[in-house]
């Protein structure tokens, strides 16, 4: 019974994009890139997901044109990727994955960044840090419905104006682990990044 509750949950929420998505042409996708983001000892690397990744599932249902998706779909690890590469790409929209930092303030940091502000992204203010609470919801866990839904929501803000994120990781936390409001507030909240 309790199985097919979230089985039920999981469907609607994605029939709420695929609804939204209906009747989208191919000129009405932008291009879109999903970037990892890593930090260390003052180095800094990009990395993209492999074509069979969610990540790549979820631009694409989510109505836009995954930019680096062009290989031969083989790999099976995270690729890296210089700016080189990532300014030939020039996508419209770039969502940064952040799993050991802050994605909201890495994404303003790209934005800011004096090799990043030719980028159509950064020029129209549309690098997005990756949604996340206590992990990103670009994984293949159950927060996969919320990285689904917000990135839709990101792509094609007209398409999804009638979604709240706040109100899906409210009802997504009482739905799926069956917390109280007041444990949502207090406990999950503080730790949603979503901008």
């Amino acid at each position: 019974e309790r199985a097919a509750e979230i089985n039920d949950y999981f469907k609607q929420k994605v029939g709420v994009v695929a609804a939204a998505m209906e009747g989208l042409t191919e000129e009405e996708k932008p291009t879109v890139l999903v970037i990892q983001y890593n930090e260390k000892d003052g180095e800094v690397a990009f990395k993209v997901p492999p074509a069979s990744y969610i990540q790549t599932e979820l631009v694409i249902d989510g109505g836009g044109i995954p930019v680096w998706t062009d290989g031969s779909g083989e790999e099976t690890d995270w690729i890296v990727a210089n700016f080189e590469q990532i300014a030939a790409w020039n996508p419209a929209i770039i969502l940064v994955i952040d799993y050991n930092g802050n994605p909201q303030e890495t994404a303003e940091k790209l934005t800011q960044s004096d090799t990043w502000k030719e980028l159509d992204a950064a020029k129209n203010q549309k690098i997005y840090g990756f949604g996340k609470d206590y992990q990103g919801w670009d994984l293949p866990d159950p927060r996969w419905i919320l990285g689904y839904t917000w990135v839709a929501s990101k792509i094609q803000p007209e398409r999804m104006a009638d979604v709240n994120m706040t109100d899906m990781v409210k009802d997504f936390y009482k739905v799926m682990y069956r917390l109280t409001d007041e444990q949502i507030e207090t406990g999950v909240m503080p730790k949603v990044v979503a901008p």
